[in-house]
């Protein structure tokens, strides 16, 4: 008997197959191991080079200048600022500044750096007082299921959490977006902001800028211990290739362009078949989506700018920072720095502590003196949300 074929009511041509309804996950991620080399740095100018250099030994001079006390707090963490800001800084934009001195930089510029990563220091912590949107929410658990709850790093399930990797919507108000902006602008290219602005402007932006971890994993986020860096050429929507960077912590040799470290002594677990390992500087994790419509990965140009960032606050509180701005020793004598009339009113108590803290961590003030330094900061860690932190 021949076979019937179904055929399309009031028609004799044969009806179509139905398309097979995809099931999560719909974006998988694929975990590479590094080699044992580590990640090469940036290279940067010479005459970057030489304002770093000038920065440092400014850090070290500060407490001869005869300051008060306030003011003299108040230099350090603009000239911390103004090291991490020049790691990242465009080199265009610092080439048409014309400007050598430690003294110009840290006096025109320091002021909107430190600002600038005070309200990236404190992202995770506002983040966790404000409340969300039912969009952001929404979203949450949708780009969560996207990934069938699997940490895009490691590839272990769940528990998992859906970061966001810059201010949700509804924190974008305490946040200051336009001014965060425009103190971006003094540093990195005005059309990367640009483009920035307008994603982030965008109704559906919001699943892009979301990254699914694990728990711990977001823990040591949220404390700028990593970042990924979209490495790819971004032909190909339907794909990306995010290399991870370990920053910098503790003794490690650090300068204005290598604040990366190939092996820290931190831990994020991933599943080696057999057996778990660490996650290492310079494995390459490669996204890939069944429909980068339906489905979109990580936006490129926000992952960029937490990258940056991240690697400035890792910069700024670097150990050959934190050990000349707190010397255990004399500074040998320089010439006073001319401060700002408004320099004792200024204050960023989440970048300070931040300092602070990485100060103990690597090792350049005893965690015994840190009560008397968030004195004289004006800091009060309960206000803060903050306590000293055991190091890793």
């Amino acid at each position: 008997m021949p076979k019937r074929t179904a055929t399309s009511p009031g028609t004799s041509r044969p009806m179509k197959k139905a398309k097979p309804i995809p099931t999560p996950p719909y974006i998988t991620s694929k975990l590479g191991f590094s080699a044992t080399a580590p990640v090469q740095p940036p290279t940067i100018s010479n005459s970057k080079r030489g304002l770093h250099k000038a920065l440092l030994e400014q850090a070290g001079d500060i407490a001869t200048y005869g300051l008060s006390k306030t003011a003299e707090n108040d230099l350090k963490m603009r000239t911390a600022a103004s090291i991490g800001v020049l790691s990242i800084m465009d080199d265009a934009i610092f080439e048409a500044m014309n400007m050598r001195s430690a003294r110009k930089f840290t006096n025109t510029f320091g002021f909107q750096a430190k600002d600038l990563l005070d309200r990236w220091a404190n992202k995770s912590k506002r983040q966790k007082g404000v409340g969300r949107s039912k969009d952001t929410t929404d979203a949450q658990k949708e780009v969560k299921r996207w990934y069938a709850l699997h940490c895009t790093l490691t590839g272990i399930t769940k528990p998992v959490e859906a970061a966001h990797i810059f201010p949700h919507p509804t924190e974008r108000n305490e946040f200051g977006l336009e001014s965060f902006f425009d103190m971006l602008e003094l540093f990195w290219a005005e059309s990367e902001v640009e483009a920035l602005r307008q994603h982030l402007a965008l109704p559906e932006h919001e699943k892009t800028n979301i990254l699914v971890i694990s728990e711990d994993a977001h823990t040591l986020w949220d404390d700028h211990r990593w970042c990924v860096d979209p490495v790819d050429d971004g032909s190909d929507n339907n794909s990306m290739v995010l290399e991870f960077l370990w920053l910098a912590q503790a003794h490690t040799p650090t300068s204005a362009v290598d604040h990366t470290t190939p092996r820290a002594n931190m831990r994020i677990a991933v599943d080696d078949g057999p057996t778990m390992r660490r996650l290492a500087s310079g494995d390459r994790i490669t996204l890939r989506t069944v429909d980068a419509k339906l489905y979109p990965l990580p936006d490129r140009r926000i992952l960029k700018l937490q990258k940056a960032l991240h690697m400035a606050l890792r910069a700024s509180a670097a150990a050959e920072v934190t050990d000349l701005l707190f010397p255990r020793n004399p500074p040998s004598s320089s010439p006073p720095v001319s401060i700002p009339k408004d320099a004792e009113e200024s204050t960023t108590p989440d970048f300070t502590s931040f300092v602070l803290e990485a100060a103990v961590e690597n090792c350049s003030i005893n965690k015994t003196e840190l009560p008397g330094l968030w004195e004289s900061y004006g800091l009060e860690s309960d206000k803060l949300g903050a306590s000293p932190r055991d190091p890793f």
